[in-house]
C-alpha cells in the first residue's frame, strides 16, 4: 500500500511539474506580447465600413509604410496619376504622416484590458498609379494582403496572421507566420514562411525561399543567379526550371528532376527535411 501511495505521489508531482512549465510558458508568451494580453476577442472581424480618413498625394512619393496591428491592407492601381488613401476604421487609432517623398500610416492597439465579442477589421486601401518604382513597406499583425499589378514596384512584407496575394511586382521580400502566399510574377523572390502554402507563377531572375511547414509550388523558374530552397515539412514541385543546375537533397522523400543540366550556369541548391522535391 505503501509503495502504491508513493508512485501516485511522483506521477502527481510529475503532472504538476509539467503544468507549471506551461503555465510559465504561457506566461512569458504574454509578457513577450505573443498572446495580447490587453485584448481579448470571440468571433469572427469583419471589415469596418466607416470611411475615417481619405486624402489625394501625388506620385512623387518614393516610399509607403503601412504597419497595421488588425486589419487588411489593399494595393490597387489608380485611375489617375495620383496616390489616394482611404481608411476605413471604427476605433482612429493611427497615424498618417506625409512629406515630400514618404508616406506613413501606423495603427497602434488601444491601451489597457479589453474583452470584446466582436469587433471590426481595420482596411488601409491604397490606389497607386501601375507604373510607379515606390518602394513598399506592409505589416499586418492580423490580416490579409492584397497588391495587384505593380511590375516597377518592391514590397517587403511582414503577416503575422493572415493571407497575402500579389499580382506582379519588381523584387519581393515576404516574411509570413500563419498564412498562404500566393504571386504572380516577381523578378527576385526572398521569402520566409512558418506555416503555410506557397504558390508562384513565375520567377524571371532569382529566389530564396525557407518554408518550415507547407507546400511550395512554383509554375515557372528562369534563374539569373544562384538561388536557395529550404523546406522543413512539405512538398516542392517546380513544374518549368531553366538555366539552372538543381542540387537537391531529402532527409525522408522522393526527388524527380527531369533534364537536370550540369552545365547550366546556375545552381537551385534544394534541402528538404521531409517531403517529396518534383522538377518537371
Amino acid at each position: 500500500m505503501k509503495k502504491t501511495n508513493k508512485t501516485k505521489t511522483i506521477i502527481l508531482i510529475i503532472l504538476l511539474s509539467i503544468l507549471c512549465i506551461v503555465l510559465i510558458g504561457f506566461l512569458i508568451a504574454f509578457i513577450c506580447g505573443v498572446i495580447p494580453i490587453w485584448s481579448f476577442n470571440v468571433g469572427s472581424y469583419k471589415v469596418s465600413n466607416h470611411l475615417a480618413y481619405e486624402e489625394i498625394y501625388d506620385r512623387n512619393i518614393q516610399s509607403i509604410e503601412v504597419d497595421s496591428t488588425l486589419g487588411d491592407i489593399e494595393i490597387l492601381p489608380s485611375n489617375d496619376d495620383n496616390i489616394h488613401l482611404s481608411i476605413y476604421s471604427d476605433d482612429h487609432l493611427f497615424e498618417v504622416n506625409d512629406s515630400n517623398s514618404s508616406l506613413v500610416v501606423k495603427f497602434q492597439e488601444e491601451e489597457g484590458f479589453h474583452f470584446q465579442l466582436s469587433r471590426t477589421k481595420d482596411l488601409v486601401r491604397l490606389y497607386v498609379p501601375e507604373d510607379c518604382d515606390i518602394l513598399f513597406g506592409l505589416a499586418s499583425d492580423s490580416g490579409d494582403v492584397e497588391v495587384m499589378d505593380f511590375s516597377n514596384a518592391s514590397f517587403d512584407i511582414s503577416v503575422d496572421m493572415g493571407e497575402v496575394a500579389i499580382d506582379s511586382c519588381d523584387t519581393l521580400d515576404i516574411e509570413s507566420d500563419m498564412g498562404d502566399v500566393r504571386i504572380g510574377t516577381v523578378r527576385e523572390l526572398d521569402a520566409v514562411l512558418d506555416f503555410g502554402n506557397l504558390e508562384v507563377t513565375s520567377i524571371t531572375e532569382s529566389l530564396s525561399i525557407e518554408a518550415d511547414m507547407g507546400k511550395v509550388s512554383l509554375d515557372e523558374v528562369h534563374l539569373l543567379s544562384d538561388s536557395t530552397i529550404t523546406l522543413s515539412l512539405g512538398d516542392l514541385d517546380i513544374k518549368q526550371l531553366s538555366n539552372a543546375y538543381v542540387d537537391a537533397k531529402t532527409d525522408l522523400g522522393n526527388i524527380d528532376v527531369e533534364n537536370n543540366d550540369r552545365n547550366a550556369p546556375y545552381t537551385l541548391s534544394i534541402k528538404n527535411d521531409m517531403g517529396d522535391v518534383t522538377i518537371g
